[in-house]
Order: structure tokens, then sequence, then C-alpha cells
């Protein structure tokens, strides 16, 4: 089990952070464990929602609270993306965000993350333009309560299904990258979608850590950096993965105004 500091006060991530409504149910205080409040009083908090893609950004939030004191809250709930949508109600993950929006002040960020493409054929999943619509439907009413919206967009995705024959290897040219190119396109088709529903609502924001990872010009994509993993599986960061993003997320939520007071220290 991988345990982050200080989400879940040291204990396992999983269970403690992972609500599926069965094994592992919303308890009287998953919220509280799963919450750690900002350094300063009126500090910002970063309230993450959404599946395992919104759950494998915990190092990030980690980072992100010892590095600039912010808020940040994270409760994966497996399988069920946020804003959930009408065909597929998870109750727990709404009572998780009516106490969130209990809580929500000016200057906070709602984070969402999810699962967007397809793992068995190419392209992304069906439901994404149905999830967008309800994307700008969350936006637009947090816009009356000054509260940002950051979406984040996938990350490559892998053919591997398990990583030891990479890891055995340990380079980043193990033979288990992908080219680019076909890669780009198939995130090119969730980008589209993301920006128009960003169109409709001025404080959805779009962070891209596909376009960290694999930046234009690079022939490849690699679940390795410096010889180190990077990647748990075909499509998740790791805690070194996650981590890693820290500081991109800082400066890509810098430079579009919604981390206006916060330093990096």
């Amino acid at each position: 089990m991988l345990t982050v500091v200080p989400l879940a006060g040291g204990l396992n991530f999983d269970p403690t952070c992972v609500v599926d409504g069965d094994t592992r149910p919303l308890r009287d205080n998953t919220f509280d464990l799963c919450t750690v409040w900002p350094r300063e009083p009126d500090g910002q908090m970063i309230w993450t929602l959404g599946d395992s893609h919104a759950g494998h950004l915990q190092a990030l939030l980690s980072a992100l609270h010892d590095r600039t004191g912010v808020g940040v809250h994270l409760i994966e709930t497996p399988s069920v993306a946020f804003p959930m949508m009408p065909s597929k109600p998870f109750e727990p993950r709404r009572r998780i965000y009516d106490r969130i929006a209990e809580k929500l002040r000016p200057g906070d960020i709602v984070l969402l993350g999810r699962l967007f493409l397809n793992r068995t054929g190419d392209g992304m999943l069906e439901d994404v333009p149905e999830w967008s619509v309800e994307l700008v439907k969350l936006a637009r009413q947090l816009v009356a309560r000054k509260v940002n919206v950051v979406v984040v967009g996938p990350p490559p995705m892998f053919h591997f299904n398990t990583l030891l024959p990479c890891w055995r290897a340990r380079s980043e040219s193990s033979g288990c990258e992908i080219d680019r190119t076909p890669a780009a396109k198939r995130v090119e088709q969730v980008q589209q979608i993301l920006r128009a529903s960003a169109l409709q609502s001025d404080n959805i924001f779009l962070f891209d850590p596909f376009a960290v990872l694999c930046p234009a010009g690079a022939a490849a994509c690699s679940p390795f950096r410096n010889g180190q993993a990077i990647f748990r599986d075909k499509d998740h960061f790791n805690s070194i993965g996650a981590e890693g993003l820290a500081y991109a997320f800082f400066a890509f939520l810098k430079s579009n105004g919604l981390f206006a007071k916060v330093v990096w220290k």
C-alpha cells in the first residue's frame, strides 16, 4: 500500500481515502482524515474529486502542501468520475461533495481527475462528451462563489499491463515507450472537448500532463525519467511521477492567476 503524508494522517491512502461503497465505505472520519487544512487561516484549498485518476495525484497534492502551505483534500471514488452524470449516480460521492460545498471559499480550487482514454482500444471513452456537459454545469454553479475548476487531462497511456519487465530494464529506452504521434492524437480528442467546455465558463482551466511528460518534438513517451519509473501501470502515476509534476502544476496555477499569493518554498 502507498502511504503519503499528510493525506490520511500517515495511514495508508487505500483504503483510508478510497471509497467504493463496498469493502471501502464512506466512514464518519473519512472526510477529516483526507483533508489537510492550509497552514495560513485564510489560505486556499484544493478540493480534489474523481476516480483513480484523481487518486493518483496524491503525491502531487502532498508536495504542494509541503512547499506552499495550500490546503488539500482527496477522496478517490474508483470508477466514479465527478461531476457525476445522471446515468451514473453514486451516493457516497454526492455526500462528500455536499460537505465540500459547505466549506468552499472564494479562491478555492476544485480539481477534477478522471479516466478519459479507452484502455481496450483507440480513442476516448464514450461518456466524455456527456461528462463535459456536467462539467460546465458545475463550473457555472461555482462562478458566483469565485471558485475555479481545474481539470487534469489524460496522461500518456502505455501498452504494458505490468511495469515489471520495464522496471527490470530501468531505462528510458526499455522498449516500453510509445510513439508520441499516435498517443498525442488520442489525447487531442479529449483536449478538444475540454477546450470547448472551457470556452463556456471562464472558471474552467485545463492542466495537460501529457504536454509536460511528452513535450512537442519528442519522438516517444517513456514511463521512466532519470532512470526511475514514474508510472505504476499503463496510465496511473506512481508517487514519484505524481510528485514530479508538482512544480509544473504549481507554475500552471500561478500563470493562470489561480495562485496569486501562493509561494513555492
